[in-house]
């Protein structure tokens, strides 16, 4: 069986897919898909060996280049590739009217979440078929539910599996050029992410790198962009410890984390990753919940903000009372607080 699948951003809503996915192979062991996704994110798919085809998408750059003469030849092509074959379903496992236009333009049975499920109701009428899903379910479950209803099973009582063989399991450290066995034991922090409100205080990723280094542990900041970067360097700087990784693909980036004794980090793409990969991670969330989107994994601990204004879910924190740290929601998730907990899920 061939389905096409159309969950095109973002980072930790795509490794949100692959329980779903992993489920379905354990039903119907012939399943097969090809996956549509944002062009910065394709590499993502690649790691669960059911997906055949990656079909790259680039809404976010094709918004920002209305006026550009190869953006229709651009457009068409795209097309034309989600429309090369018949399929025998199609699963919009985004719910967004975005996401149902391109489920619609393919060749197939359309499934998607139903007017009361979808998070833009609009993109349920177009659709074939629509199923019921619940709202106050995690985003794992609610792909896992949409899966089986699409293709007629049960969801396995098993809990979920991310099914991330490929490649990560051949290297481990040992064969890999960028993870060598004496760097360990490391630890990998991700103190980046878009919003300024979910950034953990520069003086508490201080404090904790200086534990860590005092228990004998090398810590690795990833980035991305510049600004990224430049957080990364002033926390080493200032931590007077670390090393800041090279920028790398996500695969690489996959590598580091996958190695590591434990990740630290805020609610962002890289640490859904890690908590995919079981490996012991401590995720700290301030202004957002971790109720419906957190990390989901065996081995990893979320640490949500006891504040009276959390989770506001604001980009900028707006809160202007006294505080010692800001944003003042992580004022009580204390740098000992993070080691204490990341040491117990090390041991663990």
């Amino acid at each position: 069986m061939h389905i096409l699948l159309i969950k095109t951003s973002s980072l930790g809503d795509l490794i949100h897919t692959f329980p779903a996915i992993s489920d379905a192979v354990t039903q119907m062991p012939n399943i097969a898909f090809d996956w549509v996704v944002e062009e910065s994110f394709t590499e993502i798919p690649t790691w669960h060996p059911s997906v055949h085809t990656v079909i790259p998408i680039a809404m976010r750059r094709w918004r920002n280049s209305l006026l550009s003469i190869s953006l229709k030849h651009e457009v068409s092509l795209c097309v034309q590739q989600i429309r090369k074959q018949n399929y025998d379903l199609i699963i919009d496992a985004q719910g967004l009217i975005k996401s149902a236009l391109f489920t619609y333009l393919a060749k197939g049975n359309s499934v998607g979440l139903d007017w009361h499920s979808a998070r833009e109701p609009l993109a349920s009428m177009l659709y074939k078929q629509c199923h019921v899903v619940p709202h106050n379910l995690h985003a794992v479950e609610r792909i896992r539910q949409l899966f089986a209803k699409a293709l007629k099973y049960t969801i396995p009582k098993t809990p979920a599996k991310y099914g991330l063989q490929l490649p990560f399991a051949l290297t481990n450290g040992i064969s890999n050029n960028l993870v060598r066995k004496d760097l360990m034991p490391y630890l990998v922090f991700i103190p980046a992410t878009t919003w300024p409100s979910k950034h953990w205080p520069v003086l508490y990723w201080v404090n904790l790198i200086k534990m860590a280094t005092s228990y004998n542990y090398q810590v690795f900041i990833p980035w991305y962009s510049p600004k990224e970067q430049q957080l990364a360097e002033s926390i080493l700087n200032q931590a007077q410890a670390g090393t800041i990784l090279p920028r790398q693909s996500l695969t690489d980036l996959a590598k580091w984390l996958v190695n590591a004794a434990g990740v630290v980090g805020v609610d962002t793409g890289l640490v859904h990753i890690a908590s995919a990969l079981e490996v012991p991670v401590i995720s700290l969330y301030g202004p957002t919940s971790s109720k419906l989107t957190g990390t989901l994994g065996l081995a990893q601990r979320i640490l949500n903000a006891n504040f009276p204004c959390a989770p506001c879910r604001r980009k900028v924190c707006n809160y202007h009372l006294q505080s010692v740290v800001q944003p003042a929601c992580f004022n009580d998730i204390t740098p000992i607080l993070v080691w204490n907990s990341l040491q117990k899920l090390i041991k663990y």
